[in-house]
């Protein structure tokens, strides 16, 4: 299971955002931290990187491609928990 980490937000309000944009976005892929762009204190949009930032930082697609492999008895279940269930 992959977990998705959004934790950290950096706020930042509509017109610093609209002088440092390039930059906030450079941040934003570099990073992974979004930011929250404000208007007079209320939430108005969300800059975030498109690639979703995975746990320890590693890109959530960097997988994709790669060969899985099953082993015959990946569905079996396994012996504790025949154990719990008393068989």
């Amino acid at each position: 299971m992959i977990e998705i980490e959004e934790t950290q937000v950096k706020i930042t309000t509509v017109s610093e955002a609209r002088k440092h944009l390039p930059a906030l976005a450079e941040e934003v892929a570099r990073t992974g931290v979004a930011v929250l762009i404000t208007r007079r204190g209320r939430p108005l949009a969300k800059l975030v990187s498109p690639t979703p930032q995975v746990a320890g930082g590693a890109d959530a697609l960097a997988l994709r491609g790669l060969p899985l492999v099953l082993n015959e008895d990946f569905d079996e279940p396994l012996e504790d928990i025949w154990d719990a269930l008393g068989r």
